[in-house]
């Protein structure tokens, strides 16, 4: 998920790790300038990364998984 300032990404990791998931929070750059990426696990497989989402999904956040 990413977000447009710092302060949106802090408030999403807090909801986020209020519901029990881990998070991270990293700078990077973007065609729209620097933003701020909220990232949930790591998972011990995508199953449990797909599950992860669906729940997220349901809290109205919108994610994808990556492989890193």
């Amino acid at each position: 998920m990413v977000c447009s300032n710092e302060a949106n990404a802090k408030e999403l990791r807090a909801k986020l790790a209020s519901e029990g998931f881990k998070t991270l929070i990293e700078p990077m750059k973007s065609e729209k300038g620097m933003q701020t990426k909220v990232m949930v696990g790591p998972f011990p497989s995508r199953d449990e990364a797909d599950k992860a989402l669906r729940k997220i999904g349901r809290m109205g956040i919108l994610g994808i998984v990556e492989s890193r």
